[in-house]
């Protein structure tokens, strides 16, 4: 249940907390007499990061545990025995079996995150404007022909990226 917090806060709300954590953290680098850190962290593409990998994190973990639940003991065992190092049991046992579902949650998240608004306009840096922020700042503006193009952009990527995974999904289906 706790690894789907993340997911379940709306991206605002995990804006807000992020930007109220740092602020406490540079007053108590203040109290102690550092200097405060607001400037470097406020509007960098690390902050925005952070926010995605907190919020994203359950998509690609539950993909990704799906997937390592299927490799059996016995599949360990017998490369032990067979005398596979602990590198060759990954490269060879490990990574083979687990990657349709490290693939599944890399474009699981890339959809969420394109699609990201409310965080990602709280915490970008000055400037940067994803697909989600030109199609919303064209939206509220009234020019709607030009909102339709990013939007497009979004629905068309999104629509390429769950043919990839369904592709995906029907190989590794196949294979099992």
């Amino acid at each position: 249940m706790n690894d789907l917090l993340g997911y379940a806060l709306p991206g605002s709300v995990m804006a807000v907390g992020l930007l109220y954590g740092i602020n406490q953290i540079s007053i108590i680098n203040i109290h102690f007499g550092g200097e405060s850190i607001n400037h470097i962290i406020y509007g960098s593409i690390t902050l925005l990061l952070f926010a995605y990998v907190s919020r994203f994190m359950a998509i690609a973990y539950s993909s990704i545990e799906a997937s390592a639940q299927q490799i059996k003991p016995v599949f360990t065992q017998s490369a032990r025995l067979l005398g596979a190092s602990r590198l060759r049991l990954i490269w060879q046992v490990y990574l083979p079996m687990m990657t349709p579902g490290i693939l599944a949650g890399g474009l699981l998240v890339s959809v969420d995150v394109m699609k990201e608004l409310p965080a990602t306009y709280l915490l970008r840096p000055f400037g940067w404007d994803t697909l989600a922020i030109q199609t919303y700042e064209l939206s509220a503006e009234g020019l709607y022909e030009r909102a339709a193009v990013p939007a497009l952009i979004m629905v068309v990527f999104g629509a390429l990226l769950m043919v990839v995974f369904q592709y995906l999904d029907k190989k590794s289906s196949r294979s099992s």
